[in-house]
């Protein structure tokens, strides 16, 4: 591994940086097992919070810029899907100095927020306080970095219902998924390859992206990967996969079957997407107000999207003309002109719009609301929500089969992934 001058700072316009000028990169050979990528910064322990250093560097042939693998105390706190193979991760990490985290509680309040969903859609007065509860028991430290950014800009945590959004679905209960996917302790985002049949999901707690066949449903290799990814993208070739990873700051590429690297740019990526030629990644950089136009190692400058809300989940229309942008707090879903790099228009939705993805037509958006168990289903040709799907309460991460046929969202706090026909 070789470890590179650090890039400039997003944001200087013109062609992409000569790969020696790039921020760390990393690369671990096919031949070899998959380690944990190191970061060459410490890290901060997400249930602590604290800065975890690494330790010092090895003496051996490399000095300081060998491999360190970092300290991978797991915190397991679910039982392991039947079928799932161990993921494969290095051994002999350094003992962190600091004490490890007891494993954060399962969410014990499903059933009221369920009853909070069925209540017809007001904005619970509790709404501040659930969010802080949840990112705390998940050891969630991204999710409560961005808790904490919005209070201290004075965010509205609280908002008075919008009357011009869609009403949460009443009554009945989530109906029943065709069938439920066990895939690792909190599954985060999921993508589906180009063929339709694979599915990755990124495991946030397990430091995991995991690989399901779906035509048997079953899981078939799980990848270590670093501190806690959220977002996870596939290409449009299915070669390879692009994870966010918001807490050490990178952005992961994962080449099949076994090549993983990434590159450390500064910014913490919430959400990813990948354009339809492969050339281009879009990055949501949530506690920036703005997504990122760049290429597969972080490194070209392509475009810039500000002036958008804590924007968590992203999504290319298929003839990449537009750019779909969640926004957490504020309720809506931006329309991004990609030629104009502006917000075209908005889409009210209902509370916490998390994970978005978009048919291959293009004809339909879904959104996943986390936690309220939603997903509204958006006509983009109107620009309106048609209907609401009522799922488990944790979900946050979506993704469509290329036939449109079936719908996959995660249940965060069961550790499952429910198949539904849209």
């Amino acid at each position: 591994m070789t470890a590179m001058a650090r890039s400039p700072a997003i944001g200087a316009t013109g062609a992409a940086p000569d790969a020696q000028a790039h921020g760390a990169l990393y690369r671990r050979a096919p031949s070899v097992q998959l380690p944990m990528l190191t970061n060459k910064r410490a890290t901060r322990d997400r249930g602590t919070g604290r800065s975890v250093p690494h330790g010092p560097p090895p003496s051996g042939p490399g000095g300081a810029e060998s491999h360190v693998p970092r300290n991978t105390t797991r915190l397991d706190s679910g039982p392991t899907p039947p079928n799932a193979p161990t993921a494969r991760r290095a051994t002999g990490a350094p003992t962190s100095p600091h004490p490890t985290s007891p494993p954060p509680t399962v969410h014990p309040n499903r059933s009221r927020l369920t009853r909070e969903r069925e209540s017809g859609g007001a904005v619970m007065a509790t709404e501040h306080d659930r969010r802080d509860r949840l990112a705390a028991e998940r050891a969630d430290t991204p999710l409560v970095r961005l808790l904490d950014t919005a209070r201290a800009r004075g965010h509205e945590m609280v908002r008075p219902p919008d009357p011009t959004a869609p009403p949460a679905p009443s009554a009945p209960a989530a109906p029943r998924p065709l069938s439920t996917i066990r895939v690792g302790e909190s599954p985060h985002s999921l993508a589906v390859s180009p063929d339709g049949t694979r599915l990755y999901v990124s495991d946030f707690k397990a430091d995991s992206v995991v690989v399901v066949d779906l035509p048997r449903e079953e899981v078939v290799d799980t990848v270590a990967v670093d501190d806690g990814p959220y977002g996870v993208a596939a290409s449009p070739d299915g070669t390879r996969l692009h994870v966010a990873v918001p807490d050490t700051e990178l952005l992961l590429k994962i080449e099949f079957p076994d090549d993983v690297s990434g590159s450390h740019f500064g910014h913490a990526p919430y959400g990813v997407a990948a354009g339809p030629d492969g050339q281009r990644v879009y990055l949501a950089l949530a506690l920036e107000d703005r997504v990122w136009v760049t290429d597969q190692f972080a490194m070209g400058d392509f475009a810039s999207v500000p002036g958008l809300d804590f924007p968590v989940g992203v999504a290319v229309s298929p003839d990449e003309k537009y750019l779909y942008v969640t926004h957490y707090f504020a309720g809506r879903v931006s329309v991004v002109d990609l030629g104009r790099t502006s917000v075209i228009s908005t889409i009210p939705v209902s509370n916490g719009p998390y994970g978005v993805t978009v048919t291959r037509d293009g004809s339909r958006l879904y959104v996943a609301h986390f936690p309220y168990g939603t997903v509204s289903v958006i006509d983009t040709a109107r620009g309106e929500v048609t209907d609401t799907i009522a799922v488990a309460d944790g979900s946050r991460g979506v993704a469509v089969s290329p036939d449109g046929s079936r719908l996959y969202v995660t249940d965060f706090f069961a550790g499952t992934v429910s198949v539904l026909r849209p």
